[in-house]
């Protein structure tokens, strides 16, 4: 696929899981209770290859090369306050937990182009467990083929799974044990756009 068709693919994913989604003027929304879903959708995608090469809007050549960290995928989870824009948002504090694919476009001869990103972020009220929670964040690659941030170009026989070695170090982390795993959102949304 083409990076830029990160967005497209994803919507098709949550269809054919049966998730629901709706268009905001800034964002996609998503039904808190299908944050699980949601984040299986983001899996499927996160091994896609998405280095198929694309025209941009200034007509150069791009494309985003997973040898040289153009296709990455890392989650983060802090503390603010919800965005205005989605349900349930009363002006408190939540606990967001972001899942990111970001893609980094080059020319054919290595020129940088620029950044572009799909974030699927889910929101949690902000009590019990989660209260409590350190801000956490997961590096890793996307798509079949690519290497692990720090893995200085090396090959190695997992270097095929680096996509699903993040999503399993994901769903390990006390951070997804204690939101995605056992808690429903009261938001969820997604959007890609340049960064």
């Amino acid at each position: 696929m083409r990076p830029l068709e990160a967005c497209a693919k994803y919507q098709e994913l949550l269809t054919a899981s049966g998730v629901q989604f709706a268009e905001t003027p800034s964002t996609w929304l998503v039904e808190g209770r299908d944050a699980k879903p949601a984040w299986d959708a983001f899996k499927a995608l996160s091994v896609i290859p998405a280095d198929d090469e694309f025209d941009d809007e200034y007509g150069n050549t791009a494309r985003a090369d997973p040898a040289n960290d153009g296709d990455l995928l890392f989650v983060e989870t802090s503390v603010g306050r919800g965005w205005p824009h989605t349900p349930g948002d009363r002006g408190e504090s939540i606990l967001s937990v972001s899942f990111n694919r970001q893609f980094s476009f080059e020319s054919p001869d290595g020129e940088y182009l620029g950044l572009n990103g799909l974030t699927l972020t889910l929101e949690f009220e902000l009590s019990g467990e989660l209260a409590d929670r350190s801000p956490t964040q997961i590096w890793g690659v996307g798509g079949p083929g690519a290497r692990r941030p720090g893995a200085a170009g090396e090959d190695s026989p997992a270097r095929d799974q680096a996509a699903l070695e993040w999503c399993a170090e994901v769903e390990a982390s006390d951070a997804f044990r204690c939101t995605v795993g056992t808690a429903v959102p009261h938001a969820c949304h997604f959007l890609q756009s340049d960064i």
